[in-house]
């Protein structure tokens, strides 16, 4: 083969590389090295071949061979670096990217290249540097402006982000993935109609994008829109059967319909395709909560089927805490640990003790998971000595923040709630941990030290159910404020209109086929009476359709059902001026939502069982005197309803005096519920400083004795749901 047939050759070899048929060129440049196995450039190519191939070590052989020929290409440095950090060879990468730069600082692909291994390596300053000046030299670069965004989204930097997927969009608006990853960073900053429009437009190039159609459908759970989002993620599945975040997150949308069986599966589903997902374990267990049937043994069970899986194996690197170097002050530092705080329920029961315990002297700290910053949010900042923004923070590094924090007791208010950080306390940042308000069941955790609650929800013999070790506060385990601008009481709506009105006001995904089969009954025996149902669910007709049917299934008309969605605070307070009567959801009763109703004059019909979710509305009606209204069964709560509604002078009185009686309850003295909960918070304190043991059984504060707070032997007397 002549000279000029060789360079013909190499020449088709390279048209044939540049129109992608890469066969005819690898063939084609053999062709030119077997005749001169010196062509440096043929070696280039055939290496970059095997590595738009994926094969990395063919790669580094052949373009390596090349560089040892001519080590001043910057373009044979720029190609082994990729081919090293596809096999994971990182540095040996990065040194030839900077070769290549060496030769032409003005090469922006090289820029872009080791911006990606610095990435990889999570030097992300230095990552950020690079594509900054990949940009510089080609302002059209949209793949750097792709991976800069990426880096800055994952920082928080969000109006950065959004500058650089936007700019891709405007670059390459072909690409389905510039428009999903602006759509991401828009759903983050609450934008949720911006995002969405971005998804749509993903699809309508990529009808078959599996992530496109699931965070369409986080968008439109966030929105309400509960019947479209179970339909994206569906069809998530069906593109992808193994998407764990699609199982999770339809088992939660299934789950806020009401449709607790199917959201089980889900989250089970979700659970077996990864072991390690632990939002979807949390999701499983918070749920069993909700379906009737559920045992305190039941739950303990799956909860520590948790922390085997996810949390025990940190047991071996927990920090030596030793009680000798935290004496010496006059109280121990509180952390709290929380995604709620903001107008949330959690948020609204915890913050009058923070901010008692503020005034008090306290120097608290609290960790905030969570990006939200509103009124609540900022009488948080104002009640914490330190505020630390979490979000994004990973488990460990956090973990090493409580402890750089010096936090003697360490507060979680989540649980296996959403933005929960259980894995933080599973590695022990702090001497003392606690569980209190945010999740009304054990967490199952071996490092969470103790459960803070009252004698109501979890009475004597029930401890021995909890992986934690109870503490019982005298009266509550909080204490309520109610919605300041919340209406006056009115007059009952029966005395105007001649018939009792039963209500709910508890969430769809607490009323169980179950309690409408009783409330059924229960209407059935009244055929005059109506029910009003109020809950942010009940805005979509579907919903209100599927609950329609199943009181039908019951023999009651639906004529004599009234629906209402999500309004204002105060307008809900008002809602339930409409209602005679309240009937309680369960086995997961009422907790802010019985106190809101009690605080309007309606009384509340409950029938608790073992667990704490089911022992809210008890818990509350204990402490404002109004045990007459705790049914032992439900035939017991089928003939107190009954009994109540045919009593309107009782009902009338009870309206009548109902927030007077709150008022002077335990259930509303806030400032006696902190000094209990100081109280409480001394006696784990000190018994620590004594035993120099995490998880050291505390005093009860109830009593005087130096005796554990709960029997644990097998021996234990059954529970009694209705003894307080």
């Amino acid at each position: 083969m002549t000279v000029v047939t060789t360079a013909k050759t190499f020449a088709a070899a390279l048209g044939a590389h540049r129109a992608g048929r890469l066969d005819e060129a690898e063939a084609l440049y053999r062709r030119v090295l077997a005749v001169d196995h010196s062509h440096v450039d043929s070696l280039h190519y055939l290496g970059l071949i095997a590595l738009q191939r994926g094969h990395h070590e063919l790669a580094v052989e052949l373009i390596g061979r090349a560089i040892a020929l001519n080590h001043r290409v910057p373009e044979f440095h720029n190609n082994i670096g990729e081919a090293f950090r596809g096999l994971g060879r990182l540095e040996a990468a990065i040194g030839h990217y900077n070769r290549a730069l060496a030769l032409r600082p003005g090469y922006a692909e090289a820029h872009y290249n080791l911006a990606n291994t610095l990435y990889d390596q999570g030097r992300l300053a230095e990552a950020e540097a690079r594509y900054r000046q990949a940009l510089a030299l080609r302002p059209d670069y949209a793949e750097a402006h792709n991976n800069l965004g990426t880096l800055l989204h994952g920082q928080g930097r969000l109006a950065e982000a959004t500058d650089h997927y936007r700019q891709v969009v405007a670059l390459r608006p072909e690409l389905a993935e510039a428009h999903y990853n602006l759509g991401t960073v828009l759903q983050d900053q609450g934008e949720a109609a911006a995002a969405a429009t971005e998804y749509e437009a993903a699809l309508a190039l990529w009808p078959d994008y599996a992530e496109a159609h699931y965070n369409l459908g986080t968008v439109r759970q966030d929105q309400g829109r509960l019947a479209e989002a179970v339909g994206y993620y569906r069809q998530a599945l069906a593109l992808r059967p193994d998407y764990a975040e699609a199982h999770n997150n339809l088992g939660n949308a299934l789950k806020d319909q009401g449709r607790l069986d199917d959201a089980v599966a889900c989250f089970t589903r979700a659970v077996a395709l990864r072991p390690n997902y632990a939002d979807a374990h949390s999701n499983l267990l918070f749920t069993l909560l909700y379906l009737p049937g559920v045992t305190l043994p039941a739950v303990l069970a799956a909860a520590r089927r948790w922390n085997d899986t996810l949390a025990h194996g940190f047991k071996a690197a927990w920090p030596v805490h030793d009680p000798r170097t935290r004496g010496g002050c006059d109280r121990p530092r509180l952390g709290f640990v929380s995604g709620d705080f903001r107008n949330h329920v959690v948020g609204h029961h915890v913050i009058p003790t923070l901010e008692r315990l503020k005034a008090a002297g306290h120097r608290l700290v609290c960790y905030s998971n969570s990006t939200a910053n509103d009124a609540l949010t900022a009488r948080f900042k104002a009640a914490a000595a330190l505020w630390r923004p979490v979000r994004g923070l990973g488990d460990q590094a956090l973990a090493e923040t409580i402890r750089d924090d010096g936090i003697d007791i360490l507060f979680d208010l989540s649980g296996h709630t959403a933005h929960n950080r259980l894995l933080v306390f599973a590695r022990r940042p702090a001497p003392v941990q606690v569980c209190w308000v945010g999740y009304p069941a054990t967490t199952g955790l071996e490092a969470m030290d103790c459960f803070l609650n009252d004698r109501q929800q979890v009475p004597d013999g029930a401890g021995r159910f909890y992986q934690e070790r109870v503490v019982r506060l005298p009266d509550s385990y909080m204490c309520y404020q109610p919605v300041a601008d919340a209406p006056p009481v009115t007059a009952p709506p029966q005395a105007g209109n001649g018939h009792i009105t039963f209500g709910s006001f508890n969430e769809v995904k607490k009323i169980t086929p179950q309690a409408v089969a009783v409330w059924s009954e229960i209407l059935r025996r009244l055929p005059t009476s109506r029910l009003v149902l109020k809950a942010t669910r009940f805005g979509d007709p579907e919903i209100q359709d599927r609950y329609r049917t199943l009181f039908q299934d019951g023999g009651i008309d639906p004529g004599r059902l009234e629906f209402a969605g999500a309004t204002s605070p105060a307008e809900h307070m008002a809602f339930m001026s409409r209602a005679d009567l309240a009937l309680d959801t369960f086995p997961f009763t009422g907790g802010a939502t019985t106190a809101d109703a009690l605080w309007m004059g309606v009384p509340v019909v409950t029938w608790p069982g073992e667990t704490i979710s089911s022992r809210h509305s008890l818990d509350h009606l204990t402490q404002v005197g109004l045990t007459d209204l705790i049914a032992p069964s439900l035939e017991g709560y089928v003939a107190l309803a009954l009994e109540l509604a045919g009593d309107p002078a009782r009902l009338a009185a009870l309206r009548a005096g109902l927030r007077a009686r709150m008022l002077a309850s335990p259930l509303c003295d806030c400032d006696r519920f902190v000094g209990h909960f100081e109280a409480a918070v001394m006696a784990m304190w000190e018994r620590y400083l004594a035993s120099g043991e995490p998880g050291a059984p505390p005093l009860d504060p109830t009593t005087t004795g130096a005796s554990p707070l709960d029997p644990t032997t097998t021996g234990a007397s059954p529970l009694d749901p209705t003894k307080g």
